[in-house]
């Protein structure tokens, strides 16, 4: 039995928790179709440096709903997704159900697309590249 599921699943039931759905186990095409679904995204991790996951919903342009912790306070802003400052779980549910509402009322219009095209790897390649090239000036070799 996957018992932080079940706690998931039982907590949403007890506090009535509507249009909410976990998805768990998913890949390939099946994965990307079950997060385009999706209004919402929540990052539940509590240490990760810069999710992919939390990327591929942007490209998806989903509301992305984080907490505060790593690559996801770098890269969402408010007129994508929202941090949430808290840990704790009846908090956490509040500010999920907040965001719901809001993104009912008001689209992200195509900005968390924006903001995940800058990591592109062909973009990234390009600027890794100029470091590089800036590195090498400063310390006077020739590439």
């Amino acid at each position: 039995t996957n018992m932080p599921q079940v706690y998931i699943e039982s907590f949403i039931k007890y506090h009535q928790l509507k249009n909410i759905r976990i998805v768990v186990g998913k890949s390939g095409e099946e994965y990307y179709n079950y997060l385009n679904c999706a209004d919402v995204f929540f990052l539940s991790s509590r240490q990760d440096p810069f999710p992919l996951v939390m990327l591929e919903a942007a490209y998806l342009n989903k509301y992305i709903v984080g907490l505060n912790s790593g690559g996801v306070t770098e890269f969402i802003n408010e007129d994508m997704g929202h941090v949430i400052n808290s840990w704790n779980i009846d908090d956490i549910a509040a500010e999920l159900d907040m965001c719901c509402k809001k993104i009912n009322d008001n689209s992200t219009a195509g900005k968390a697309k924006d903001a995940a095209s800058k990591y592109d790897a062909k973009r990234q390649a390009k600027l890794f590249e100029e470091l590089l090239l800036s590195a090498c000036k400063e310390i006077k070799v020739n590439p």
